[in-house]
């Protein structure tokens, strides 16, 4: 589905990303993790157009996303950064309309279709009791889930999430988690950047490992200890029980 080809970045002849290549499948949830610094976020900005100047080339089912225009990016591609700031009052229920921006344009009236979609989310997320709320006055936990929901309304194959679990209590970590699968189930691409893999390895499908701006993996979701440790310093132990995998740090 996202093919990188030869993909270099550098900022003030520092090198920030060297010879990435990779292919993502449809329908997959991929974690991508590594130190920080390592160049994990270029990475998401690149492929989601917020950064062009880079050499190499990126295929979304076969095109080159240089020749998208920023909307038809976003008819692709949801990008949610790691943190999400509102400077200005508004409605989670203005923040969910904004997601059919790029399937509707700005001054157009909502179909009945966008309607369905938003009332959808709403009900699969469980935040109508959010809907009037100002976005400024909503907890960490809260903004997470109501962005997610906006990606579910923009109706896009692919989602981008950056350490979406920062700064999250542990129940609305596994919300989150839960969250991820859901929007999976209902046929989107994933790709997470998260060193939490404690939640993430075991609902994964994919991994890529990335130090230095340089991968040392990607492919199939496979235990490798010393692929943890080169990567991120440390190792992890995998455990399953009931069909499930528990991961934990191997000090």
């Amino acid at each position: 589905m996202i093919n990188l080809k030869d993909i270099n970045y550098s900022i003030k002849n520092k090198n920030i990303l060297n010879n990435i290549n990779f292919n993502i499948k449809e329908n997959s949830i991929t974690q991508i993790f590594g130190p920080n610094g390592a160049g994990k976020t270029s990475l998401f900005k690149i492929i989601s157009g917020i950064i062009s100047q880079y050499s190499g080339n990126i295929l979304i089912r076969g095109n080159n996303i240089r020749n998208y225009s920023i909307k038809n990016i976003a008819k692709q591609i949801t990008f949610l950064p790691q943190f999400h700031y509102f400077s200005l009052p508004i409605s989670v229920k203005a923040i969910l309309i904004a997601g059919r921006y790029p399937h509707s344009g700005l001054f157009q009236s909502y179909s009945k279709e966008d309607k369905k979609i938003m009332s959808e989310a709403v009900e699969d997320f469980n935040i109508a009791e959010l809907l009037q709320r100002d976005a400024q006055t909503l907890s960490g936990g809260e903004i997470k889930k109501v962005m997610l929901a906006s990606a579910f309304i923009q109706n896009v194959p692919i989602i981008l999430l950056d350490e979406p679990f920062v700064s999250l209590d542990p129940q609305s970590a596994i919300k989150l988690k839960e969250m991820i699968v859901k929007l999976n189930k209902k046929g989107k691409t994933i790709i997470v950047i998260s060193h939490r893999m404690e939640l993430m390895y075991p609902i994964a499908t994919h991994i890529i490992a990335i130090n230095e701006g340089r991968l040392n993996y990607a492919g199939i979701k496979k235990y490798d200890p010393t692929l943890f440790k080169e990567t991120l310093g440390i190792g992890f132990k995998i455990h399953s029980k009931n069909n499930k995998e528990f991961v934990i740090i191997d000090g």
